[in-house]
């Protein structure tokens, strides 16, 4: 297929699809003004790094965000804009095109107020996203080691009454342990307490109550999340007074719980009941990675999920970092459209 005709192509999917965007958030330690800053204010907050909350991994680049957009041009053409947040003081990847007609890069001081900057924690940031210029009504929101390894629809998203769909895993957490020493965790946990406290839980909330998310691209509604902060002000004024991550803040798993309180919202387990499968579809919707080891290829090809995590993080070894690259390169080798 021609350049031309690929073009063609995506042009005709998001004709015929609602007006979706994706957004991202990005960051790389590598670059020097970034960095500094970084430092800085850790030293100015007296900050101890937590390899698990706010180490080096946390911020890193391996050009993920590259074979993501790589991705959702093969899976997704049907999304309208794809958004880019990034620091004020940072440089974009040296391969982005930020001249493409689809992409749309922000700065931190175009969103968050400035007695909130900087910020170095994306869970605080977060709470933000409905304030990005421009952004679609509907939209999706990844990190950028999350890929689409399937086409997927806009329907694999939201519903037909337009509302998104959340998706959790067969994983619990604890509710009743005294302690969660795992800071992700623990907010994950304290973000379903006040779900709990605040919405009530029905039935369909019930079923994923406790459960972890399958941390990954995820669907929102611009207006519920503006809704949010209007409703709890100052539960959102202390959330977003984090500069880095704390065990004292909520997850945006309670954006999922506020949005089925208002009717706006569907919960779906990622593993697929046994009859989809028998039907020729993905034995996951999503399939969380953690590099460890020189096995990616047969476990995606065992599980043969729509969505993909690639996710970084302390557990991350040198040969699982290898396998990783030969996974993303062997899968998404055609640049983007986003691409120098």
């Amino acid at each position: 297929m021609s350049d031309e005709e690929a073009k063609g192509r995506r042009a005709a999917a998001r004709a015929d699809a609602p007006e979706i965007d994706l957004v991202y958030l990005w960051c790389d330690l590598a670059d020097p003004a970034f960095r500094a800053k970084r430092a800085a204010a850790m030293r100015e907050a007296h900050l101890v790094v937590n390899e698990g909350d706010n180490g080096a991994c946390r911020y890193q680049s391996h050009d993920e965000l590259k074979y993501s957009l790589r991705s959702a041009g093969m899976f997704a053409p049907w999304l309208r804009l794809i958004h880019v947040v990034i620091d004020d003081d940072i440089a974009p990847p040296a391969w982005l095109d930020v001249s493409s007609p689809r992409l749309r890069i922000h700065r931190w001081g175009e969103i968050m107020p400035p007695e909130k900057l900087p910020c170095f924690n994306s869970s605080a940031m977060e709470f933000f996203l409905h304030e990005i210029p421009g952004l679609s009504e509907r939209f999706l929101y990844a990190n950028d080691d999350m890929m689409f390894a399937r086409p997927v629809r806009p329907s694999f998203f939201f519903g037909r009454d337009g509302w998104p769909v959340f998706r959790y895993m067969a994983s619990r957490i604890d509710m009743d342990a005294p302690e969660i020493a795992d800071g992700y965790r623990h907010r994950v946990r304290e973000s379903f307490r006040f779900a709990v406290r605040t919405f009530g839980v029905r039935h369909g909330y019930a079923r994923a109550f406790g459960h972890l998310s399958h941390h990954n691209i995820d669907a929102y509604v611009k207006s519920d999340l503006a809704a949010f902060r209007a409703a709890f002000p100052d539960v959102w004024e202390r959330q977003t007074s984090h500069r880095f991550r704390s065990r004292d803040q909520l997850q945006r798993e309670v954006f999922a719980g506020f949005a089925f309180s208002l009717g706006h919202a569907h919960f779906r387990q990622i593993r697929r009941p046994w009859w989809e499968t028998v039907l020729g579809l993905p034995h996951r919707d999503s399939w969380h990675c953690i590099p460890t080891k020189d096995d990616i290829e047969r476990e995606f090809r065992r599980i043969k999920p729509s969505l993909v995590c690639m996710n970084d993080s302390p557990e991350v070894t040198p040969l699982g970092r290898e396998s990783a690259t030969r996974f993303l390169e062997r899968h998404f080798p055609a640049k983007s459209e986003f691409e120098l």
